[in-house]
């Protein structure tokens, strides 16, 4: 399968990526080393093994209705969890990409999915001894890039949203530009960085409706002056049109964001 035709996933292991380090530290120590494989895992075990509901999405949703009911009258909660679960076990495939955020750790891994969906209720695998609560459901992973919190690439991927699984907003190219930014050498100078803070601090009148930006990987982006002006930190990408929100001005600096 060609580039073109992967995708790009954000899993959640545990809340908030809690249980990231007990799917991956059974070859050395969390976080592990680039080339290394390791798992991804979700949970909803009531469902069984995923394997069942192959060729019958219908049967899979109606059962997983009566194992995880709605605590209301909509449906729209339950079958949204469904499909997290449906997407895991068949939409995400070989090699298609994976951003995995760890906020407990403060590393986001990203790698390749290995293979299809594994069954886990046996405790093939061994792994869990390690994890503290029902995560059956497992895909195996290569992982390429280990980022931590200080790396500016972190800021840039670590919003997946908040579903346990989700088709990422980034296309393979625009995931690799990202990963592929040298964030050792490359850095503005403290001159543009106080600029930014001016900027951003409301120092400066904007010539039209947005404040322009780049970025230290070669994109640029904009804010619009309505959000500049009640100091929401929304830049909208002016190659891509994705959305990047940062809650704090330095926040938005390590992400590799100056005023253009």
């Amino acid at each position: 399968m060609s580039d073109q035709q992967n995708k790009v996933f954000g899993v959640f292991v545990g809340e908030g990526g809690y249980q990231l380090p007990a799917f991956n530290s059974q070859k050395g120590p969390f976080p592990p080393k680039p080339n290394t494989e390791g798992y991804i895992s979700i949970g909803w075990p009531a469902i069984g093994d995923m394997r069942l509901y192959e060729d019958g999405y219908a049967d899979y949703l109606s059962k997983f209705s009566k194992v995880y009911p709605s605590r209301n009258s909509q449906q729209t909660n339950n079958a949204l969890q469904a499909n997290m679960a449906w997407r895991f076990a068949f939409e995400m495939k070989e090699n298609d990409w994976v951003i995995c955020p760890s906020a407990a750790t403060g590393y986001l891994l990203v790698g390749q999915i290995i293979g299809g969906y594994i069954s886990d209720f046996h405790n093939e695998s061994g792994l869990h001894k390690f994890v503290d609560e029902a995560y059956f459901h497992l895909r195996k992973v290569n992982w390429l890039y280990i980022l931590p919190r200080e790396d500016a690439r972190y800021s840039m991927l670590n919003r997946i949203g908040m579903l346990t699984v989700s088709e990422s907003r980034f296309s393979i190219e625009e995931l690799k530009s990202i990963l592929n930014t040298n964030t050792t050498n490359n850095r503005w100078s403290d001159k543009l960085i106080e600029e930014t803070r001016n900027v951003l601090d409301l120092g400066f009148m904007p010539h039209d409706d947005f404040v322009y930006m780049k970025n230290i990987n070669g994109g640029f982006g904009k804010i619009h002056i309505k959000d500049w002006m009640v100091r929401k930190l929304l830049i909208q990408d002016s190659k891509t049109d994705v959305e990047y929100l940062y809650t704090t001005v330095d926040e938005l600096i390590a992400a590799g964001w100056v005023a253009d």
